[in-house]
């Protein structure tokens, strides 16, 4: 089982829950790629999925 909030190549986030049997993920379409800092947050909701 593995869960991870990272950044990609192409300098998006993506945020994966694996399940066991099954996995979900989702991924920005905003790039951060500006020198600055960001706040993310990665919230899992059972009836409504995960969101950034």
């Amino acid at each position: 089982m593995q869960n991870w909030l990272r950044f990609q190549k192409n300098n998006t986030i993506k945020f994966l829950l694996d399940y066991g049997s099954t996995s979900d993920a989702v991924q920005s379409t905003a790039t951060f790629a500006d020198g600055q800092w960001h706040h993310v947050v990665a919230v899992a909701d059972r009836a409504l999925g995960l969101k950034l």
